[in-house]
């Protein structure tokens, strides 16, 4: 299948599919004025932005499981309930703090990557500056500390299986990703001088 076609389908079906979430999440700000539901849809948007203005690239995995993990782990989330305000652990304003530094920091990621962000794994080039020097992974961190905002902002059932299944589906994508980017020289260095994925000292 052409790989710059399959770069179209990634754009499209997102911005689909963030218009769906878009819609129902301000429609729950209206109702609760759940400041975390709001601020949900602002770090959706930003993913959004640096989608549609990526390059293509024709060294895109084309396995079907690669293609699972790397959709799965994006629309996944976009999927969550909106959470019920009354039901939230934290106040509003420490939950927008760890949103907040959660955006900073897959944001600070992407504009390292700026246009060789992408869904599936994919080599658009290698960065191992800037953020990308404390953990070979740093955006889908950034994501992980989002959701955890938004759970925490009303947690139920259904979010808490979508949130735990992406995060596994993240571990996929970032073997992928690895698996792709490891044929790169250059990325086989930044993996002896970066050497934790995620969490520095964890994982």
């Amino acid at each position: 299948m052409d790989p710059k076609l399959l770069d179209r389908v990634e754009k499209v079906a997102y911005a689909t599919a963030f218009a769906l979430l878009a819609f129902r999440m301000v429609a729950a700000y209206r109702n609760d004025g759940n400041p975390a539901v709001l601020f949900y849809v602002i770090d959706g948007s930003i993913l959004l932005f640096f989608l549609l203005i990526r390059r293509s690239t024709e060294n895109i995995s084309l396995r079907p499981m690669d293609w699972l993990s790397g959709f799965g782990a994006t629309f996944l989330p976009l999927i969550v309930a909106p959470p019920d305000r009354a039901s939230a652990i934290l106040s509003p304003i420490p939950i927008l703090v760890l949103m907040v530094a959660g955006t900073t920091l897959h944001l600070m990621a992407k504009v390292r990557l700026f246009r060789s962000f992408g869904i599936v794994a994919a080599n658009r080039g290698v960065v191992h500056k800037g953020i990308y020097s404390l953990v070979r992974h740093p955006m889908y961190l950034g994501y992980m500390i989002v959701q955890s905002g938004l759970l925490l902002s009303g947690p139920n059932l259904v979010n808490l299986a979508i949130i735990a299944a992406t995060w596994g589906l993240f571990i996929l994508r970032i073997n992928a990703e690895e698996r792709i980017l490891s044929e790169d020289p250059g990325y086989r260095d930044f993996m002896t001088r970066t050497r934790y994925r995620l969490l520095p000292g964890v994982y």
